[in-house]
């Protein structure tokens, strides 16, 4: 493959309310990557301010796409379809994996919010190959960078990344895997920060505090004048974001309104338009506070919302400062034990804090700058376009030859590392296999398990009728689930043909087809001595 003269790359931030989309141009001189310019927004027809709502409508069949964006969007006040809406999916991306998820995390299953993710994603990319790419293939003139929440990758071995990772590049051409990079968020927001010179002349720790949709990370740091980079001290996280405030002020909008527990029961997709409209009336009234100081005219909607059974609501919400902290008054509380907490655990007093820098999409709520002014007063700095900040550094990374590639910030080893091998040991023992007389594989204890003929999934099929990507084996903690990903001889279990993309379960003794390879469902492995690779798997 010839050097390309010049490589546009695009960063991709796939945040929990909102996605949003930039790119940069790079002028190759040698094994030298040259920005010709600032990062810039990237929109695309289905994007609205600058930003892509991450919300879609199921087709009828529920296994494809109909709509995404601001026409899916659109769509919350419409009865008929709003039970094929979903959104705020990305909260439940790994949250089997907490001893006591929050309730937004349950919502859907994590099979389901990988699934939801990769229809939106599929979606996006061929936009950006039409719009962006003058309907061509993508070729080695082309990169992606996607951000990522920290803690997917350092907690629970990596598990919930290496999902994301295995549904993003499931949405690309096999040719280009290599040219898709993923990047931890506050490394974006560092990145981007540092361009923006916001990380110079600092004393102390700087503290980036990420308050996004879902989750809020922290990471602390001093800053190395020199090189600009972040001297690891360490990082903190909770699932607290911006999105927790929609849900609570949707239940007080319920109340005006004089919509019975019972009713929202049995029509539960309402919450969904109550949300939005919640998440409306509160960016307003933070706008006016952050900017004037006060609320002169607080803001108000007339809201008119029509339930599956016929029932008709309609009333003029008002939204003041006393209405939003009676009904968030414990969320308020519950961020500030979060700065609490997080200080704690990094073992840092507030007075060693030289600098706070808020950025994310839930960054701009008063509530949440002002607990951070009343605990660091004038050292808490509001980022421009807060909300762009990581998706911006996305776009940084490819500045420098791959050989001097380095994280501007560097994360500590996980703890317990010498227990890996035990670990893994124990892993061996819990999962369940496929075995046939030819071969066996372990399937994934967490996650994930991909099949197919191409050498990118998790095994590789030999099979002159399996598919390139043929299908999937989900594992939850509600057992394991075989899923054909629309595969072009079909996928069995028992001999029965699966309907692509749905979700069906399994047990020990099932027999698995996947086009002519064939295998039997086990919780151990067979007698055949096992190749290395898989030995290590």
């Amino acid at each position: 493959m010839t050097q390309p003269e010049q490589v546009t790359l695009f960063g991709m931030d796939c945040g929990a309310t909102n996605w949003r989309l930039y790119r940069a141009t790079y002028q190759m001189n040698g094994d030298q990557a040259v920005l010709t310019g600032d990062p810039q927004p990237a929109p695309l027809t289905s994007f609205g301010e600058r930003k892509l709502a991450a919300i879609l409508v199921l087709n009828p069949a529920g296994d494809g796409l109909e709509m995404m964006g601001e026409p899916a969007l659109q769509q919350l006040e419409n009865e008929a379809v709003r039970g094929r809406i979903r959104e705020y999916f990305k909260p439940c991306i790994g949250s089997y994996l907490s001893e006591e998820p929050l309730a937004h995390q349950q919502r859907y299953t994590h099979a389901e919010a990988l699934d939801y993710t990769r229809m939106l994603l599929e979606a996006l990319v061929e936009q950006i190959r039409r719009e962006k790419w003058r309907a061509g293939e993508f070729d080695e003139r082309v990169h992606f960078s996607f951000v990522y929440p920290v803690h997917w990758k350092y907690d629970n071995n990596g598990v919930i990344l290496d999902d994301f990772v295995n549904i993003v590049q499931g949405c690309f051409p096999e040719q280009i895997h290599e040219q898709i990079e993923f990047l931890p968020e506050p490394e974006g927001a560092i990145l981007s920060l540092q361009r923006q010179g916001m990380l110079s002349n600092t004393s102390g720790t700087t503290m980036i505090v990420d308050v996004g949709g879902s989750t809020t990370d922290i990471v602390a740091g001093i800053v190395d004048q020199e090189t600009g980079r972040l001297k690891y001290i360490g990082h903190y996280g909770e699932p607290f974001g911006g999105g927790l405030y929609d849900s609570e002020l949707a239940k007080y909008i319920s109340d005006e309104l004089h919509i019975s527990g019972s009713a929202l029961v049995d029509d539960p997709s309402a919450m969904i338009a109550l949300r939005s409209f919640a998440r409306r009336l509160k960016e307003s009234l933070s706008r006016q506070i952050l900017q004037a100081g006060s609320v002169s005219h607080p803001p108000q909607r007339t809201i008119t919302l029509v339930l599956q059974n016929g029932q008709i609501f309609r009333k003029l919400i008002r939204l003041d400062e006393a209405a939003f902290f009676e009904t968030t008054r414990h969320l308020q509380l519950a961020f500030e034990k979060l700065i609490d907490n997080s200080l704690r655990v990094m073992d840092l007093k507030k007075e060693d804090i030289g600098q706070v820098v808020l950025v994310g999409g839930g960054s701009q709520l008063f509530t949440i700058v002002n607990t951070l002014l009343g605990v660091f007063g004038s050292r808490v700095l509001l980022a421009d376009n807060p909300e762009e900040i990581v998706v911006h550094g996305a776009c940084l990374q490819y500045a420098v030859p791959v050989v001097d590639k380095h994280e501007s910030i560097i994360l500590p080893p996980q703890e317990h590392a010498g227990d890996e091998a035990k670990v893994a040991a124990e892993e061996k023992k819990s999962r369940w296999w496929l075995v046939s007389e030819q071969m066996e594989f372990p399937l994934k204890k967490a996650g994930i398990t991909r099949l197919g003929r191409a050498r990118t999934n998790d095994f590789q099929l030999e099979g002159v009728r399996v598919s390139r990507f043929h299908g999937e084996i989900v594992h939850s903690p509600e057992g394991y689930f075989l899923v054909d990903k629309g595969s072009t001889n079909g996928t069995y279990l028992n001999e029965e043909k699966l309907t692509a993309e749905k979700l069906h379960s399994m047990r020990v003794g099932d027999k698995v087809r996947f086009g002519d390879v064939q295998f039997v469902v086990s919780e151990k492995a067979g007698s055949m001595e096992r190749k290395e690779s898989e030995d290590e798997y």
